[in-house]
């Protein structure tokens, strides 16, 4: 796996160096491929640390768009139990790696001494703040458009043929039936709106 913290580091890094955010959206594509094929915890783990900043500092939009879109992709495979606490091995990566925690983030402590005064205020409130009511805490919510991702096939109305020559299979869903959903593509789940997917209230 290429530089576990590279992620959070960079996304920091956009707020204070106007050039880096090329090179943290190729940073994060590339977490994205290597993480979330097996690994989603650690991926969940990384982009929520990036939204929570988000709120406090704000990433560039590109980026912050990025992990809230990394978010909706997994949190339909794991169970957040309390979006205030990154899992253990998380905070065991960062102690080792030499960051810091304020509130419920992990930042590098060179760039915690960079942050603004009320940036460092709304970071340390937010390890007080309740699970967001409309997510529980969960950073997603189920997709209203959909039934788990999949929508009826407009064409066969879920009867899986064409209508024009019902011996044939329907060319539009290949016979399934459904097609992926649009809205959240085909995940089921959509990013929480009320809490910008960081699981929290305020």
């Amino acid at each position: 796996m290429k530089r576990w913290f590279a992620v959070t580091t960079m996304a920091l890094a956009v707020t204070m160096c106007p050039g880096a955010e090329e090179w943290v959206s190729r940073e994060m594509a590339d977490a994205t491929q290597q993480l979330t094929a097996g690994e989603f915890a650690r991926a969940y783990d990384i982009y929520h640390n990036l939204l929570l900043l988000n709120r406090a500092a704000p990433l560039d939009k590109e980026q912050a768009q990025q992990a809230r879109n990394g978010v909706a992709s997994i949190i339909s495979r794991i169970k957040i139990k309390n979006p205030n606490t990154p899992s253990r091995e998380f905070a065991t990566r960062c102690q080792a790696a030499r960051y810091v925690q304020i509130g419920p983030v992990w930042i590098p402590q060179e760039a915690k001494a960079r942050l603004k005064f009320d940036a460092l205020s709304r970071l340390t409130r937010m390890g007080m703040a309740p699970p967001c009511a409309a997510c529980k805490g969960q950073s997603g919510i189920a997709c209203t458009k959909c039934v788990k991702g999949n929508v009826e096939c407009p064409t066969c109305k879920g009867l899986k043929k064409d209508p024009a020559n019902p011996g044939e299979r329907c060319r539009r869903c290949a016979g399934r039936g459904h097609n992926p959903c649009r809205e959240c593509a085909g995940r089921g789940f959509q990013p929480c709106p009320t809490c910008d997917c960081t699981g929290l209230s305020g």
